[in-house]
């Protein structure tokens, strides 16, 4: 598995995985109203990186460098479960010095226990518009 910068060719596929990957993971939310261009409103100046798997894009995480947090973690459903989101978690966190945080919706069970079982802890709690959430750091 390579782990590489963001390039504009790599536009169109991580919208894709973007869109995809939130539709389904946020199912009690309003998905239906989810579109292509939200993935440049919502990453606008992080850093991303993205996972190849077999030449194929396989997900990317956004990183809003001023406070290392980690804004977007996704992957391409037909790549779960194959250790991309592992590596790309991994790469963040190797290129930061101090620890990496992100929220995390309580409702989002898989995404909780991802990060509890790499060593990520509950710092705190809070409500948004999409619902209650954990602020999680990396240790």
């Amino acid at each position: 598995m390579l782990i590489r910068n963001y390039r504009s060719a790599d536009h169109d596929a991580l919208a894709q995985i973007y869109i995809d990957s939130r539709s389904k993971t946020f199912y009690w939310l309003n998905t239906w109203e989810y579109t292509l261009d939200e993935f440049d409103t919502d990453t606008h100046g992080e850093k991303i990186w993205l996972a190849e798997l077999d030449g194929a894009i396989a997900g990317f995480i956004a990183i809003w460098e001023p406070d290392n947090f980690v804004h977007h973690l996704y992957v391409d459903s037909q790549y779960v479960g194959k250790g991309v989101g592992k590596a790309l978690l991994t790469s963040a966190m190797a290129n930061y010095s101090d620890p990496l945080k992100l929220k995390c919706l309580v409702k989002n069970q898989n995404a909780h226990a991802f990060y509890l079982s790499r060593g990520w802890v509950v710092t705190g709690e809070g409500v948004d518009t999409n619902g209650t959430y954990w602020e999680m750091a990396s240790r």
